[in-house]
């Protein structure tokens, strides 16, 4: 399959998931846990919209031209029920490392969207600090997938028919 972006974009996207991944490890061994924590969210949003780009145009929905993308959350359970189907290269993906971004995912919005809360505010800390220790190394199994399917993709490219799963999306979740 042809690349989408020409090889000087995608070695300067090399270059910036390095710095991301580095930025990560300093922040958590900084102990800036806050920041940790939405540059693994950030990352997992980025590496799961990229992974979805590459089977988009063949998803059955009608297309998406306006709006926001879907939540992590819609995309990650598309992305579980296409590694349940085994289509394309999704059949030697780890469905449990989505499972587990899920769960991480779950309990940073939690936090983040109940920051100002009774049940947060005396130990957001340490909630803080459990979200950027379990996210890191989430984060790393993440693109260790995420280079098995693009291999995957470069030399095979066959994803066949879409798979007929139930989804939340009335159109693509992401734009083309």
């Amino acid at each position: 399959m042809k690349a989408k972006e020409e090889i000087i974009v995608r070695k300067e996207m090399v270059l910036m998931h390095e710095e991301f991944l580095s930025a990560l490890d300093k922040a958590v061994e900084a102990e800036n846990y806050v920041e940790a924590t939405w540059l693994c969210y950030s990352i997992f949003e980025q590496r799961i919209t990229r992974l979805i780009e590459k089977h988009i145009s063949f998803c059955p929905r009608k297309k998406k031209t306006k709006g926001v993308p879907a939540s992590i959350t819609t995309r990650i359970s598309c992305l579980k029920k296409l590694v349940s189907s085994k289509y394309g290269g999704y059949e030697f993906f780890d469905k449990n490392i989505l499972i587990e971004i899920e769960k991480w995912c779950n309990k940073r919005n939690d936090l983040v969207h109940g920051l100002v809360s009774i049940e947060h505010y005396k130990k957001y800390d340490s909630e803080f600090k459990d979200l950027a220790i379990n996210g890191t190394p989430l984060v790393k199994k993440l693109y260790k997938e995420a280079s098995k399917f693009r291999k995957w993709y470069y030399a095979k490219n066959q994803f066949g028919v879409f798979p007929n799963i139930k989804c939340r999306c009335t159109q693509k979740c992401i734009m083309e």
